[in-house]
């Protein structure tokens, strides 16, 4: 049944029209009025179709005998002395029966009478919710501005403004509004700044002239609280894509969690949209506006502010807190919300450097195709900093000051992922570790170097060999590495457990090179340059040596040399050699008889050091110094020697 047909049935009588309006109470129909100069066409819709046609045209076309006109049963003509007193009236009767939610004027070639047509929509009740003005090609510019200003006295009507002709003289304020502009190609950043509305939505057809950088001055200026502080949504769209880098350039912000996702649908724009994968901004007068920039597939760019005028930032009087108080506070934080709360004051910096000195903060840097700093508090809250290397195309990232450089991107990946974006990965590693030693009680506790072609390998050592501390554990992973390079990480006095799996030359040597007490745990895998020479004094606890050139001549001597007590710290070593064919009679040759040598089938553990080494079926030899030590073979399949290892005991083993 269409509208026209549900209108007449409701004329029949008062039980009919109370039974229809019952009926039809739970359905949302659209109302569409089009205003021309002679005729006022209803139109009643819903979901779009179109139900019914009501025309009100003046008296002189009035039929004999009547004020109504049927023309089909989609369509009913009033007629009246005055086309908008008919026009009231129908307007009046049609909402009494139709329970209408989007009530919507379009004047078109009006512009002579529009503020006629305005002054009677301001008379309408209920009011319309959107009023739509076609301006024709051929409208002058004094023309341009009365229809402007005409439409500045419209209240809560959302104003759908669509004309392809402007004049960027003409002075518009839009004060209290809500503007729907669809060809916004005049629209500049000096209007953007006075602009008085509500709701104002740009460009839908064609978009405005504005750079990235207007856009980027226009966010920083709402930001301050600088405009209007009545706007509680914005759409401007630009027929190219956006930078968002430099339209978000210098804003702070944090990302929207699932929790506070808000639908937009007021005022009855943007139905569809929320503040999902918006950026949450804080403004000075502590509201709270959300940004959103998208680059659509047609390749056209929009930028979304949203504000609902009913969030407010709390901040937290944290510098007011007692002492006690306040300690209790900043220690109870995570390492990242510290270093965040670090960065908002020297007076925050110093409370929690010094509130964080107290305890221990094990740091582990992971060295790749980028750099990974994770910290990981006694509490087990861990946070990470990753340096990556700057993209070609950065997209919504915040820029601030880290240490001495300034202006660096980052990215809060999540609440405990810090990114930063540098163009020398070894400058941001320089200024990050800078910045977290300092706030924090660092205890090296790891480094893994794994050889990346994105990163320059020879700056990655020079900076780890000159940080200067002590580190627990280093891992060096495989590849070629120049031979001065290789001495300089063999030559650190700083790596405490170290494991090399890179390979010098073949041709590498390093005479004057010795295991002293500082490194105290290492494992070379590649170790054909270590030569008698290079064992000749040795301070360290425990070695593994793989890939070794020495004689059995060479391996006996130092056997007999290690027998003598000669190397105090020494308490297990490991010799693997790059043959097949050694001889363990001759290695032994002057040491033990191992013919007649009986071997210890005990299993005694050696828990050190990190090692979980079980020592059995050993042959067990007394040492000058009164010690015994143990002798292990390591044999292949088919019981070829591959090397021996070395257990020397103290009183604290077996």
């Amino acid at each position: 049944m269409g509208a026209v047909q549900m209108y007449l049935i409701s004329l029949c009588s008062s039980k009919m029209k109370r039974l229809l309006k019952k009926y039809i109470s739970q359905i949302n129909f659209d109302l569409q009025i089009e205003i021309d100069e002679s005729s006022a066409p209803f139109i009643i819709r819903l979901n779009d179709d179109d139900l019914g046609f009501f025309f009100v045209e003046s008296l002189q076309q009035q039929c004999p005998h009547t004020d109504k006109q049927l023309g089909s049963f989609n369509e009913l003509t009033f007629f009246g002395s005055d086309v908008f007193h008919g026009a009231t009236k129908t307007y009046e009767t049609l909402l009494d029966l139709f329970p209408c939610q989007g009530r919507t004027c379009i004047a078109e070639d009006v512009c002579d009478d529009i503020q006629k047509v305005i002054e009677w929509t301001n008379t309408l009740s209920p009011e319309l919710t959107d009023f739509t003005v076609e301006i024709q090609d051929n409208v002058t510019e004094d023309h341009y501005s009365y229809v402007i200003k005409s439409l500045e006295q419209l209240h809560s009507v959302n104003i759908h403004l669509n004309s392809k002709q402007y004049f960027s003289t003409v002075d518009i304020d839009m004060k209290g509004k809500r503007f729907l502009v669809y060809h916004a190609e005049w629209v500049t950043l000096d209007h953007l700044l006075k602009f008085d509305g509500v709701v104002m939505c740009f460009g839908s057809s064609l978009g405005v002239k504005m750079t990235d950088k207007e856009m980027n001055t226009f966010l920083k200026t709402y930001i301050q609280n600088e405009t209007s502080g009545n706007l509680e949504y914005m759409s401007l769209a630009v027929d190219r894509h956006m930078d968002k880098n430099a339209v978000l350039d210098g804003l702070v912000w944090s990302e929207v969690e699932e929790e506070d996702v808000r639908m937009i649908g007021k005022y009855g724009v943007l139905h569809d949209e929320t503040n999902k994968n918006g950026l949450r901004i804080v403004m000075k007068n502590r509201e709270i506006c959300y940004v959103r920039v998208i680059n659509c597939k047609d390749g056209r760019g929009v930028l979304l502010i949203f504000n609902w005028k009913d969030e407010v930032f709390k901040p937290f009087p944290l510098l007011r807190l007692p002492y006690v108080a306040l300690q209790h506070v900043i220690k109870s934080m995570k390492l990242m919300g510290a270093f965040n709360l670090s960065l908002c004051s020297p007076t925050l910096r110093h409370f929690v450097k010094f509130f964080f000195k107290s305890g221990t903060i094990k740091l582990l840097i992971d060295i790749t195709g980028y750099i990974v700093f994770r910290l990981k508090a006694s509490n087990e809250s861990l946070c990470l900093f990753e340096i990556c290397k700057h993209p070609e195309i950065l997209e919504r990232c915040m820029k601030m000051k880290i240490g001495n450089a300034s202006r660096i991107p980052l990215d809060y990946h999540d609440s405990r992922v810090l990114r930063t974006f540098w163009r020398d990965l070894i400058k941001g590693a320089t200024e990050v570790y800078t910045q977290i030693s300092e706030l924090f009680n660092i205890h090296f506790e790891n480094l893994i170097v794994k050889k990346n072609d994105t990163i320059d390998y020879g700056s990655v050592v020079d900076w780890i060999t000159g940080i200067n501390v002590p580190i627990k554990d280093v891992h060096f992973g495989r590849g070629t590495v120049d031979d001065t390079l290789y001495s300089q990480i063999i030559n650190s006095k700083n790596f405490q457990k170290c494991i090399i799996h890179q390979t010098p030359s073949e041709n590498f040597k390093s005479p004057e090179f010795r295991f002293t007490d500082a490194h105290v745990n290492w494992e070379v895998y590649n170790a054909h340059w270590i030569t008698l020479e290079n064992l000749s004094d040795i301070g360290s606890s425990c070695l593994i040596l793989k890939n070794l050139r020495l004689t059995n001549q060479e391996v006996n001597l130092f056997l007999r040399t290690l027998i003598t007590g000669k190397f105090p710290n020494l308490e297990m070593i490991e010799i693997r050699l790059n043959r097949r064919d050694i001889s363990q009679t001759a290695i032994m040759d002057g040491i033990t008889d191992l013919e007649n040598a009986e071997v210890n089938r005990d299993v005694r553990p050696f828990h050190r050091y990190g090692w979980r080494l079980n020592v059995e079926n050993s042959v067990d030899v007394r040492m000058a110094t009164g010690e015994t030590c143990s002798f292990l073979f390591h044999n292949d399949e088919n019981g070829l020697l591959l090397g021996i290892t070395v257990v020397i005991p103290n009183s604290n083993l077996f």
